[in-house]
């Protein structure tokens, strides 16, 4: 064995599967509308039957956009990305 120096070491990029879900507003607390659904996205799809919730952060900004009649909820930051 030899150890080296992490600059040293070559990493290969990875393409994982990965999806995008929109998840129904069950208690818009007055916040949002209660006919949104906020769009998240997982490289585990296969843990969304055992999903029970889903969490916002308190320090990230999340905007509205409607689509074809839809309302969807999605962090400012990522919302162009997610239009793609």
């Amino acid at each position: 064995e030899s150890s080296l120096a992490e600059a040293e070491i070559e990493y290969h990029d990875k393409r994982s599967a990965s999806i995008y879900v929109a998840f129904d507003v069950k208690d818009d607390k007055g916040v949002v509308d209660s006919d949104a659904k906020f769009i998240i996205w997982t490289t585990t799809p296969w843990t969304i039957p055992s999903n029970v919730a889903i969490t916002v952060h308190p320090e990230l900004k999340y905007g509205q956009y409607n689509v074809d009649g839809q309302k969807y909820i999605v962090a400012e930051a990522l919302s162009d990305a997610v239009a793609e």
